[in-house]
């Protein structure tokens, strides 16, 4: 598992307006919506997640999907 650190951030919005995102991001995610957000102190937090297509029970990109079963026989 990764650790990722994610804040709330001040940016502009369509209004050019400096609001507060309502939900925590991490820099890359800030910075792509706003090249001037500017993290929100005192609202870091740290989660554990897995690498992209590593989640059990979840596909990795590219493979398929088990072949479909079909109904049960004897309906």
């Amino acid at each position: 598992m990764l650790t990722i650190t994610l804040w709330r951030w001040r940016i502009t919005d369509d209004m050019g307006r400096r609001v507060a995102t309502r939900y925590r991001m991490t820099e890359a995610e800030a910075l792509q919506a706003d090249p001037a957000a500017e993290r929100i102190p005192g609202t870091e937090e740290a989660r554990r997640v897995h690498p992209l297509g590593e989640y059990p029970g979840h596909h990795r990109a590219g493979d398929k999907p088990p072949p479909d079963q079909g109904p049960a026989e004897g309906g």
